[in-house]
């Protein structure tokens, strides 16, 4: 698997890549940072978004303090809730 600095610099190289967050998401994941990587791969487009305000590392620090609530965002997500809990309009 590549390492983290090779997979950050494709994404930004090809932010628009859903291949390039999906191997983002599974270094996370293989290091066991599961919110992390839930996190990733459901709200990347949301991250890439950023990238035109902020850098990569910028997002990815920013994901770092907040892994634990955008992790059960993003499973909740996926199972469908309308609303999740933690949502702030």
């Amino acid at each position: 698997m590549p390492d983290l600095a090779a997979i950050t610099a494709a994404i930004t190289d090809h932010p628009n890549d859903p291949a390039r967050w999906s191997a983002l998401a599974a270094w996370y994941a293989g290091r066991g940072r599961v919110d992390g990587a839930d996190a990733v791969r459901v709200l990347w487009p949301n991250m890439r978004d950023c990238l035109t305000a902020a850098t990569l590392d910028a997002t990815l620090d920013e994901l770092a303090g907040s892994a634990r609530l955008l992790g059960d965002i993003a499973r909740q997500i996926e199972a469908g809730r309308e609303e999740p809990d933690g949502w702030v309009d």
